[in-house]
């Protein structure tokens, strides 16, 4: 039988359609026709109770004998169709008749029902109808049709059962409803709530985190984990890989293997699939350490005096730069002693030793004297203390002629100045080494991967602390957020989020803060409270110092932040561990600048109104030249007004001047001064409030350097620092009547820098090779001050302007050396000058020899008087012979020898003396003299590599873009019109070889020099030779305009680019790099 519903083809006698589950009519009916009401029914659908009575009635009280349906209590008879008064239509609640099988009939009704012709008709009611002493039904109520009412589905005949398809098709639509109803309840009153956890450490020094497990859990279901590591942009979910987890529908673990880290904190996002959607990534910080340090063991520490203690098991170690990690493992194993710190970047060790009846003295020596060791110090532990016009809600309104209110500081500063008429800012990252720091502050919001800590046994990033912290109790008993209060102010007043509509302004709008905090925390595994590092004092250890400051310089933080100072004043070299703590952070200075990392500390005086020289912390940090081109003292100011006419001696004329605040610290070594009384900036608790000290003026001071930085990125810290001292209107009067500089932003971000380089030298001793232990330089050079220092180590290194120096080295106990026609060209690089080997004052004569040879034709000359000086004394004067050549004894030493020949000009070269031996090939060369007309450009090496070759490209003629001559082409243009030529070629070690331009054209000369030995001709660079570099290699240029000499970089590199000659005047140029085919020289 077809089924008027669905047009399913059922069985000829079935009642109900096995598809949909409808009543089946018979064929005789007409689907058309609308339903026949008895006579007495009414249009409400109510019909005579009569024709609803079952056949055999059920006694009163029985219950149904379906379990699915329960009694009404009897209702007093009313007349058909007529509405109950206590039930009004549509309120009473209706139940689903059941059919015989106590299973609910399908909920679909007929779009047409049809009475059927052998049954009674029986119509949907709407209320029920009262029956007297007798249970009623209720049935289920139909779904209504437009003005017209369904019919109740037929009840099947007597012994005749529904399919059971129909049965399963109902029960299935139900359950499903049930669930899709639970499933969405469960969404809207349950939302999802996911985490991820680990007890793995998130922490390590390697390059790659071998295993890291996440455990996984959300509410919802986790159907899949997805990951990626240091993402542009973290919502980019194309850019996250699946990974596999186990476990259950709503905790799985994922494991992650061999991540690569980047050195410094790296963020790891992650992102589950639900049973209802994604969830938002997270992130989790992952840790390689740039360094990290250990806290001291229980009973270690020893008092030297009340701010200073050692720890009396460790000592750092500095490696030589050439030096690898098996070596100081192997210096660990030689002395007992395990390797508990290091800094991989700069090969620094924190060793600590097993024997507790060590003699640290005598370690340190025996140590310092391992030949792969530069330097071993003792690690001390010092207690310290904390020392455009923004429409920020807080701040007080502004008025930069008359600073007044909680923003005076940034009006002395002048910083809204800066902005209005200043360049254009880059982006800068700036640091903060200090106790702690609510990083999240709502005027801060610091990422909490830029924030660093010195990790311990339970703590081993930040965001570890973190979510530490959050599974404990954490009161009483904690005062964490008080903890914060010196560190967030400090790091609101450098960057504090400006044009929020919040709050303060930092005296840098765009600037990225990041933070070391300056101890270990510790946490009590019972509460997870924090814990001070030790006995609730705030201190630092030297290790902990270099750890801090190397992390934030290597994620390029150009000022770092250090209001941080010792309780306790000392004498100047009275404590051994004082120049140790010197050399130590010279050296990380030095090794972060060969790594090139450029940073300034910005370091507070302190707040005890003595002289801040008194301070050993200050004293060394500008203990060595390094250090102090890196570090920046500051004193702090009050809103007191002073007259500015006491105030000589300034680049600029005073406009305005201030007093020290009451408690600041003073003295020489004091740079500049910063508003530091009543600063108003960040407090814990997303606050604001006012804090003083010099700790608040090293900031403001801070922030200003920053902005140079962002105005220009080329500048070094030298340069930046000599800005801050030099560029500012306004002073404070020190107690010895100096004007010390206050920062002034607006002038400083439009100051253009010195232009200096960085020379350094290695000073050896002649006989031994080891590093001279102290020993004093002084650089002279025409219209420059002369520059001189005391230096360490063997180290030599200095910030000079551009000019020719002269150099003399001296130290006790040795002949004083120098170093002559020494030209820097000021373009910011470090230029090396060959080792400078110190001879003893006692040694024993040694011979000298060579030749002094023709510059034009490589000829021996004679007729040379040849007169040697050491220093400025003459200590002899000779001839040479026949074919040029001389020999003489000297005391072992350096000297300087000129000669001298008639039509020859004058010319000089150093030569060494060493004990009992005769050192030959120290030659000479003499060059013609030239004609106004003429240039000419000598070079000579010594015995290594065998060949080099100099070149010249000049301009070209008839039509040529440029000349060039070289060993293959010695003449240009031609024999018959030489304009410019190579005179005379060296092959075997020494040279010269000699170039001349004879008639100068209009345009531009490039001198260079080729290193062919070290080079490739296949295509390939060797890449690593420092041939050229170690070969001793000098130019020396003749013109019209006098003599200078250029030496050969102490770099890796096959060519040397040596300098420009155009129209008489040199322009050195003094670059290294590896380039193999002569047309790769530009003429430009």
């Amino acid at each position: 039988m077809k089924c008027n519903n669905c047009n399913f083809e059922n069985e000829p006698n079935a009642v109900f359609c096995s598809n949909c589950g409808n009543q089946l009519l018979s064929q005789d009916a007409d689907s058309n026709d609308s339903p026949q009401f008895p006579e007495n029914s009414e249009s409400s659908g109510y019909i005579d109770s009569s024709d609803q009575q079952p056949s055999t009635p059920e006694p009163v009280g029985q219950q149904p004998t379906s379990g699915d349906t329960y009694p009404y209590p009897p209702a007093q008879q009313q007349p058909p169709g007529s509405q109950n008064v206590e039930q009004p239509l549509g309120q009473q609640p209706i139940q689903q008749a059941p059919d015989y099988y106590g299973t609910p009939p399908a909920q679909e009704p007929m779009q047409q029902p049809v009475q059927p012709a052998q049954q009674p008709y029986v119509q949907p009611m709407q209320q029920p109808m009262q029956q007297a002493q007798q249970p009623y039904v209720q049935p289920m109520q139909p779904m209504q049709q437009a003005q017209q009412p369904y019919m109740q589905p037929m009840q099947p005949m007597p012994g005749q059962q529904p399919p059971k398809k129909k049965k399963r098709l109902g029960l299935i639509i139900s359950l499903s409803a049930v669930a899709v109803i639970l499933a969405v309840l469960a969404f809207l009153l349950f939302p999802r709530k996911i985490s991820y956890e680990s007890e793995d450490n998130p922490a390590t020094a390697a390059e790659q985190l071998a295993e890291y497990n996440v455990e996984v859990k959300c509410n919802q279901g986790v159907r899949e984990v997805f990951y990626t590591l240091n993402p542009e942009n973290p919502d980019d979910l194309n850019s996250y890989l699946p990974v596999t987890g186990t476990g259950g529908l709503f905790k799985k673990t994922i494991n992650l293997r061999n991540l690569p880290l980047k050195a410094g904190n790296n963020t790891l996002y992650l992102y589950t699939k639900t049973l209802f959607g994604n969830s938002k990534p997270e992130k989790i910080v992952l840790t390689r350490h740039v360094g990290f340090s250990s806290p001291y063991e229980e009973g270690a520490k020893q008092e030297l005096d009340q701010g200073s203690s050692i720890i009396a098991n460790e000592l750092l170690v500095l490696l030589k730069a050439n030096a690898t990690r098996s070596d100081i493992e192997n210096i660990a194993r030689k002395y007992g002693a395990e390797i508990v710190g290091e800094i991989p970047i700069i090969n620094e060790y924190q060793l600590r030793f097993s024997d507790p009846n060590i003699d640290l003295n005598q370690l340190q020596e025996n140590i310092s004297a391992e030949p792969e060791v530069e330097i071993a110090i003792f690690n001390m532990v010092h207690k310290i203390e904390g020392s455009s016009y923004p429409n920020d809600s807080l701040l007080d309104s502004w008025d930069l002629t008359n600073p007044e209110g909680n923003n005076w500081g940034l009006e002395v500063m002048r910083v809204p100045q800066a902005y209005e008429e200043g360049p254009e800012f880059g982006h800068i990252k700036a640091g903060v080494i200090d106790g702690s720091v609510q990083y999240d502050h709502e005027d801060l919001q610091i990422p909490v991967e830029n924030v660093y800590i010195h990790p311990s046994l339970n703590i081993r990033n930040m965001e570890d602390l973190v979510r530490y912290r959050a599974k404990g109790t954490n009161e009483p008993g904690e005062d964490y957020m008080g903890l914060l209060r010196h560190g967030t102010h400090v790091t609101g007043t450098i960057g504090a989020i400006t044009n929020n509509g919040l709050g303060v302004a930092g005296v840098n709008q765009d600037c990225e803060m990041f933070f070391f905090h300056h101890w270990h925390f510790l946490v009590d595994p019972a509460t997870r409270e924090i814990l001070y590092y030790t006995s609730y004092e705030p201190e630092m250890s030297t290790f902990e110092f270099h750890v801090s400051v190397v992390t934030l310089a290597s994620q390029d933080c150009r000022v770092i932040n250090y209001s941080i100072g010792r309780i306790n004043t000392s004498i100047p070299g009275a404590n051994p561990w004082e120049q140790m703590e010197t050399d130590g952070y010279g050296e990380v200075c030095t090794r972060l600048e060969e790594l090139g990392y450029d940073f300034l500390l910005v370091k507070a005086a302190g707040n005890d109104t003595k002289d801040s020289s008194q301070y050993a912390c200050n004293r060394s940090l500008i203990g060595t030249e390094a250090g102090k081109r890196h570090t920046l003292i500051v004193a702090s100011i009050e809103n007191t007004k002073v007259s500015t006419d006491s105030f000589s001696d300034t680049k600029y004329p005073a406009v305005a001047g201030y007093e020290l605040s009451y408690f600041s610290n003073y003295g020489e070594i004091v740079d500049v001064a910063a508003p530091g009384t009543d600063i108003f900036n960040t407090l814990p608790y997303h606050e604001y409030g006012l804090m003083s000290g010099t700790s608040m003026a090293a900031p403001n001071a801070a922030g200003v350097a920053s902005l140079i930085y962002a105005a220009n990125p080329e500048y070094t810290s030298d340069q930046v620092k000599r800005i801050l001292m030099e560029e500012t209107d306004t002073f404070a009067p020190d107690y010895d009547g100096r004007a010390i500089p206050v920062v002034n932003a607006a002038l400083a971000v439009q100051a253009d820098a010195v232009k200096t380089d960085l020379v350094t030298a290695n000073v050896l001793d002649a006989n031994t090779r080891e590093p001279i232990a102290e020993f004093n330089v002084v650089a002279t050079a025409y219209d420059v001050p002369d520059i001189s220092g005391t230096y360490r180590n063997g180290k030599y290194s200095e910030t000079l302007m551009p000019g020719s120096y002269e150099f003399v080295f001296s130290a006790e106990g040795y002949n004083d050396e120098e170093v002559t026609q020494f030209t820097t060209i000021g373009e910011g690089k470090t230029v090396a000058l060959p080792d400078i080997l110190m001879t003893p004052e006692s040694a024993a004569a040694g011979t000298v020899s060579g030749q002094v040879i023709d510059a034009v034709d490589g000829a021996g000359l004679t007729d040379v008087k040849l007169t040697f000086f050491s220093g400025d004394s003459q200590v002899q004067e000779i001839n040479v012979d026949a074919e040029g050549r001389y020999s003489i004894d000297l005391p072992q030493g350096n000297y300087r020898m000129v000669g001298n020949k008639e039509g020859y000009i004058e010319n000089e070269t150093e030569v060494v003396s060493v004990a009992d031996t005769n050192s030959d090939n120290q030659n000479l060369i003499l060059s013609p003299n030239i004609t106004s007309e003429q240039a000419r450009f000598v070079l000579s090496w010594g015995e290594q590599p065998y060949d080099l070759d100099l070149h010249m490209k000049g301009p070209g003629m008839n039509g040529a873009e440029y000349g060039h001559v070289f060993w293959d082409d010695k003449i240009y243009p031609s024999a018959d019109d030489i304009h410019y030529a190579l005179d005379v070629d060296d092959t075997w070690s020494y040279g010269p070889e000699t170039i001349t331009i004879e008639k100068e054209l209009p345009g531009e000369y490039i001198v260079y020099v080729h290193d062919f030995t070290n080079s490739y001709y296949d295509g390939d660079q060797l890449g690593t030779s420092s041939g050229l570099g170690n070969s001793g290699a000098k130019i020396t240029a003749y013109t019209s305009t006098g003599v200078q000499t250029f030496e050969v970089p102490n770099q890796p590199g096959t060519l040397w680019k040596v300098l420009k000659y155009s129209n008489g005047v040199i322009t050195p140029i003094n670059e290294m790099s590896y380039e193999m085919f002569i047309d790769e020289i530009p003429t430009h």
